[in-house]
């Protein structure tokens, strides 16, 4: 099961999220300037989607799944910076091959911008 705590995503990303039925899935969405941020927590699967979109495009921009996610630490830095950062297994996939895993953290940010970063552990 995935460890968080739903109250620190709601400081750091600004927004209350949609929740599922059953609480399967918590889904938070944030835009900022012309970008929109799409943050979807599977909690009983331990699996994390995040998307950003740019506006005008009916497509991401960037989109990754983070699979086997143990949890997710808030960071709050004394410059009033604050993140999310989830480790976990990065997958990707071309036609018709098992998606290779690689263990990375993935950093999200809101202020003062919508941001993402990849962290190769």
């Amino acid at each position: 099961m995935f460890k968080w705590n739903e109250y620190e995503f709601i400081e750091c990303l600004g927004v209350l999220p949609l929740v599922g039925p059953d609480e399967q899935f918590h889904f938070f969405r944030v835009e900022k300037d012309s970008l929109r941020l799409e943050l979807v927590v599977f909690q009983y699967e331990a699996d994390v989607r995040i998307e950003i979109y740019k506006q005008g495009l009916d497509a991401p921009i960037f989109q990754t799944q983070i699979m086997s996610c143990p949890g997710v630490i808030y960071v709050s830095e004394k410059n009033e910076r604050e993140s999310l950062e989830f480790a976990g297994l990065f997958g990707y996939s071309r036609l018709d091959e098992e998606p290779p895993l690689v263990p990375m953290v993935t950093r999200v940010m809101v202020n003062p911008q919508i941001r993402v970063e990849l962290s190769i552990l």
